[in-house]
C-alpha cells in the first residue's frame, strides 16, 4: 500500500474499533457520551487525540467496565502481563484477537524467510522445562522442530552442555530474550564454545536490545538480528526488517510517540512515550493506552519503500534486570516473572528485591478490594515462584502500603541491591 492508502486503512479500522467500543464496552460508552465524542463522525486519525490517555490503574479501578458486553465466557481466554511497571493485569481476548496476534508474529518471521514449524529453531524465552529433563541435567526439551531451553539454568557450569545441545540440533534461528542470549554468549566466550554456522537469524523481543548486546550477538553468532517490540496487550508492534536496524510499527493499531505534555514527537533523535490503540481486540479494547516504554524517533531514510509509521531507532524503556543465584549464577528476571500465567488476583503492585545471593523478596501491595488474607496470599506467592525460579533461589514475600517510584514515575519490577558483573 502507498502511505496514503495505509493511512486510510488505519482510519477505517480505528473507526470500527471506536464504534464497537462505544456500543458494547461500558467504560468507553460512558466516556464518549460524557465528552461528546462521536466515533461514527471521525474523519481523521488525529481526532483520536480528543480522547484522554489510558493506563493500567484506570483499567484496574474499573475492570468490569472494560470488557465488552458481547464477550462470551466460554469463548474467551486471557493472558497476564506484569510489564516493566510491575503492575499485573489480566488481558481478556477471544479466538479472533489471539489469532490476529499470532498472524503478526508469522508476518515478521516470514519477512525473515522463516516458515514456522518447518525451520529448526531454539527458544530461550522463559519456558519452564519439566522436572524429568532437569533431573538429568538436560535444561531443554525438543518440541518438533523447536529446541525449548530454560533461561534460569544458564551458568558457567552448564554452558558447555547448552552449547553442545544447540550444535547437535543445528537450528536455523534463535528466538530469545536479549538478556538470556547475551548471558549464554558471555559464558560461551569464556569457555571458547562456538555456535553452529547453521544459525542465520536471531529474534530478540520483550526487552530493550542494547548496543552492546547487538554487537555481542552479531560478532559471536553472526547472522541477521531482528529486534521485535510488542506486549501482551497486543495493541502495538514494531519490527526490524532485513537490512535495517530500525523498528517500523505494524498497522495492527495506532502507535503514538508523545512527550511529557502528551504532544506528538516527530523530530528524529527525540524520545517520547509509546501510546497505543489496538485494532484487533474488541473484547477488551485498549485505546490510547500508555505503555510507559520510551522510544526514540528515527531518521526516515529514502531507501524505505514501506509505508509503516512511526519509525523508531530503538526502544529505550525496556530495561531488563538480572538476579544472582546461590552459586553466583546470573539469571535474567523478566522471563521468569512475566512468561507464566501466575494468578495475580489480590495483588495490585509488586517489586522483586534482592539483597543477598540466592534470596529474593516479593514486595507486595495488596489490592484494596481483595478479601484474601495475607497469610494465604504469601503462601501462594512463595510456592508458585519457588517452583518457577527453581532451587537457585529461596523466596519470601512482604506486604507494603506503597512502592517507591523512580525519577520517571515508574515502578521498577526488580530492585537489585547486588552488583552484577558478567561482562
Amino acid at each position: 500500500m502507498s502511505r496514503e492508502d495505509l493511512e486510510l486503512y488505519k482510519l477505517n479500522e480505528l473507526k470500527k474499533l471506536l464504534v464497537e467500543a462505544g456500543k458494547y464496552v461500558p467504560y468507553w460508552r460512558t466516556l464518549f457520551k460524557d465528552i461528546g465524542f462521536e466515533p461514527n463522525n471521525i474523519k481523521s486519525i488525529k481526532e483520536l487525540e480528543e480522547l484522554p490517555l489510558l493506563d493500567k490503574k484506570i483499567i484496574k479501578n474499573n475492570y468490569p467496565d472494560f470488557i465488552s458486553e458481547k464477550a462470551t465466557l466460554d469463548k474467551i481466554t486471557y493472558m497476564t502481563t506484569g510489564g516493566s511497571t510491575g503492575s499485573p493485569l489480566k488481558i481478556i481476548m477471544n479466538k479472533e484477537s489471539r489469532s490476529k496476534s499470532h498472524a503478526a508474529t508469522r508476518y515478521y518471521l516470514k519477512k525473515a524467510g522463516i516458515n514456522p514449524g518447518l525451520e529448526r529453531g531454539v527458544r530461550l524465552h522463559g519456558n519452564k522445562i519439566p522436572k524429568k529433563y532437569t533431573e538429568k541435567a538436560e535444561f531443554w526439551m525438543k518440541e518438533g522442530n523447536r529446541l525449548t531451553m530454560s533461561v534460569s539454568n544458564i551458568s558457567m557450569e552448564t554452558c558447555s552442555a547448552y552449547m553442545e545441545a544447540i550444535r547437535l540440533f543445528q537450528p536455523n534461528y534463535i528466538h530469545a530474550y536479549a538478556s538470556a542470549i547475551a548471558l549464554l554468549i558471555n559464558y560461551a566466550i569464556k569457555l571458547n564454545e562456538k555456535f553452529p554456522s547453521s544459525i542465520e537469524n536471531i529474534f530478540c523481543d520483550s526487552e530493550t536490545v542494547y548496543p552492546w548486546q547487538r554487537d555481542l550477538i552479531k560478532n559471536y553468532i553472526g547472522g541477521n538480528l531482528y529486534n521485535i517490540y510488542g506486549h501482551t496487550e497486543s495493541a502495538g508492534m514494531a519490527i526490524t526488517f532485513p537490512g535495517s536496524s530500525e523498528l517500523e510499527s505494524l498497522p495492527i493499531g495506532i502507535m503514538e510517540i508523545l512527550n511529557s505534555n502528551s504532544m506528538p514527537v516527530r523530530i528524529p533523535g527525540r524520545t517520547g512515550e509509546i501510546v497505543v490503540t489496538g485494532f484487533n481486540n474488541k473484547i477488551m479494547p485498549f485505546i490510547r493506552y500508555r505503555t510507559f516504554d520510551i522510544a526514540e524517533i528515527a531518521t526516515e531514510p529514502n531507501v524505505h519503500k514501506r509505508s509503516f509509521r512511526p519509525i523508531l531507532s530503538n526502544i529505550k524503556g525496556r530495561i531488563q534486570d538480572y538476579l544472582l543465584g546461590k552459586d553466583g549464577s546470573i539469571v535474567p528476571a523478566a522471563p521468569l516473572l512475566f512468561d507464566y500465567n501466575f494468578d495475580w488476583t489480590g495483588i495490585d503492585l509488586f517489586q522483586l528485591m534482592q539483597e543477598e545471593k540466592g534470596k529474593l523478596t516479593f514486595k507486595i501491595v495488596k489490592n484494596k478490594e481483595t478479601n484474601l488474607d495475607e497469610s494465604s496470599l504469601k503462601k501462594r506467592i512463595i510456592k508458585s515462584f519457588e517452583n518457577i525460579f527453581g532451587d537457585q533461589f529461596t523466596i519470601d514475600a512482604s506486604f507494603n502500603h506503597a512502592l517507591i517510584l523512580t525519577e520517571r514515575g515508574k515502578y521498577r519490577y526488580v530492585d537489585q541491591r547486588l552488583e552484577i558483573n558478567f561482562r
